[in-house]
């Protein structure tokens, strides 16, 4: 009964949907600040476990919004809405669970004004997103620029505010270059994935007048503002922000490159990547900074935890059952491009035994 509740629940969130995709990237910041707590690990589990409920309860009652404000245009679409149907009692309920999971971590977390105010700003950007009559969804721009602050820069930006007064003494980075840099970075990652959400759903879109970005500029001028310009000033902005990381966690410009290499090697990028396409393919290299968020950074900011205290690895396997998928995702990785230079090598090897026998 219990595990049947827990999917129908997750439905009415579509946790399936972003669980990993945000709950990830946000637990890793978790993660990096558990490295730089001076107390007890007990401490560290509780922080832990109230984080991942209120990111749920955060994160969910934006999609309930969303979802709530879409039953019409998504029976135009011939989507399945988890609410078409439900009765008002049972929307309601729903609302009060979500706001329960979302509000009450706070009664133990620490906190201050501007986090509150951030989080109030978090719900009404959910609003002015999803609300008829306003719905900035479909609002050209501003639809993107809603859903980039909402989905990405706010969230974190609120995780660390909140974690840094857990810091023993003094900070190790500059609290304002760190900020500034950390949301400007998470607003271009945001916007990123966006369009890329929108370009997913343009013949959806299209199908049920939805007015989007995309579907007024058309997907190929979408995609090229997706390689010009967004997808270089996040990755120019990220590895800003991992430098300002650098006095204390001294192997994270090495464990970047080393994530591209395996990446790129497994994926096969450098050989069959339309590097220079026009036109918008899903699977190109536009996804693979994702994949360090949701995966990869998490893993390297637990690894220094444990490093610093044994326990820790009790929260690298809490990790790995929140999300199943990383323990596959990174063998799988590595697998594929031990093969794929083994390949290359071979390659290579044949290559030179050819021009020395000439």
């Amino acid at each position: 009964m219990v595990p049947s509740l827990i999917l129908k629940w997750r439905s009415y969130v579509r946790a399936n949907q972003w669980w990993a995709f945000k709950a990830a990237p946000i637990l890793g910041f978790t993660y990096l600040y558990f490295y730089l707590f001076t107390f007890s690990f007990t401490d560290k589990i509780i922080i832990f476990f109230l984080s991942a409920m209120t990111i749920l309860g955060i994160a969910g009652f934006g999609y309930f919004i969303n979802d709530l404000c879409d039953i019409e245009p998504d029976k135009k679409a011939g989507k399945k809405n988890p609410f078409d149907g439900k009765s008002f009692l049972f929307i309601i309920q729903v609302g009060i669970v979500l706001t329960v999971l979302a509000l009450t971590p706070w009664i133990f977390l620490r906190s201050k004004m501007v986090i509150w105010v951030l989080l109030s700003f978090q719900i009404i950007l959910y609003l002015l997103y999803a609300l008829p009559h306003i719905r900035l969804k479909e609002k050209s721009i501003w639809g993107p620029i809603c859903d980039a602050l909402y989905g990405h820069a706010v969230p974190i930006t609120i995780a660390c505010l909140t974690y840094e007064q857990y810091v023993g003494g003094n900070l190790p980075y500059n609290e304002q270059l760190f900020f500034a840099v950390l949301f400007i970075w998470q607003f271009f990652k945001g916007m990123r994935n966006i369009f890329l959400h929108q370009l997913e759903d343009y013949d959806n879109d299209n199908k049920a007048h939805i007015q989007t970005l995309t579907t007024e500029k058309g997907q190929d001028a979408i995609y090229k503002s997706i390689i010009r310009v967004i997808l270089p000033l996040e990755f120019i902005l990220m590895v800003a922000f991992l430098f300002i990381l650098v006095p204390f966690l001294p192997w994270i410009i090495l464990y970047l490159i080393f994530f591209f290499v395996i990446y790129i090697l497994g994926h096969g990028l450098f050989r069959n990547t339309p590097w220079n396409a026009h036109k918008y393919t899903p699977n190109t290299y536009i996804y693979l900074l994702n994949n360090f968020y949701e995966t990869y950074l998490p893993i390297f900011f637990l690894t220094w935890c444990i490093y610093k205290e044994t326990e820790a690895v009790s929260i690298l396997i809490i990790h790995l059952i929140l999300f199943p998928s990383t323990i596959w995702m990174i063998s799988n990785d590595l697998k594929k491009a031990l093969i794929e230079l083994r390949i290359q090598l071979d390659n290579f090897a044949s290559s030179t035994l050819r021009k020395l026998k000439k």
